[in-house]
Formats: structure tokens, C-alpha cells, sequence
């Protein structure tokens, strides 16, 4: 009965707290692969340092996906990586990606891989 009342309390204190672990524990989320795009659409890969979790990776797939000329937005927790593909041009991307993160702590510090 202590045993399930002390799991009670880590669970409650974990989702109280959020995500705030350092590295995603291996195999725990899968990776999600874009595909190619088409012509005249770019794809992008970013290198997110605060996406750490299977939960950080939602929030960014779905803050993404909002965004006019993003789409196919995939995730990689393990690596903090995030795919997707732009219909726009570069500099438009970038303006769009530091504007998001201003309020999304696990895009803050984004950096383009490619």
C-alpha cells in the first residue's frame, strides 16, 4: 500500500513539474521520418535542444503545423531533432522559427542543420 501511494505522489509531482529531464531514455519515443518534398518546396531540419521527450516533441509537431508553408513536421526526441518541409524561402523560415521561439521554450535555441 506505500509502494502504490509513493508512485501515486511521483506521478502527480511529475506532471505538476512538466518536462524538465535532461535526455529522453533511448528507444522511448519513436523517430518520425519526412519524406522528400516535392519541387520548388525545401526541407528543413532543425537541431532543438529543448525538445527532449516524447510530450516536448508533440507540443513542437503542433506548434509547427499552425504555421502557413510548414508541413509533414516530423520529430525526433532522442537526437532533439524536428523535420519538416517549407514552401517558403529562407529568410521568411527564420523570422517565423524566432518568432516562435519567444514563447516556446523547446524551439528557443533552435539551430538549422541544414
Amino acid at each position: 500500500m506505500k509502494f502504490v501511494a509513493a508512485l501515486a505522489c511521483a506521478l502527480s509531482l511529475m506532471f505538476a513539474v512538466g518536462c524538465n529531464r535532461v535526455a529522453a531514455p533511448m528507444g522511448e519515443a519513436a523517430a518520425e521520418v519526412t519524406p522528400p518534398p516535392p519541387a520548388g518546396v525545401q526541407l528543413v531540419k532543425l537541431k532543438l535542444p529543448g525538445m527532449v521527450c516524447g510530450g516536448c516533441a508533440m507540443e513542437v509537431k503542433d506548434t509547427l503545423v499552425k504555421v502557413d508553408g510548414i508541413s509533414h513536421v516530423a520529430t525526433n526526441p532522442d537526437k532533439h531533432e524536428c523535420t519538416f518541409w517549407f514552401a517558403k524561402g529562407n529568410d521568411e523560415i527564420k523570422t517565423k522559427l524566432d518568432d516562435l521561439a519567444k514563447t516556446n521554450d523547446k524551439i528557443a535555441g533552435w539551430e538549422r542543420e541544414n
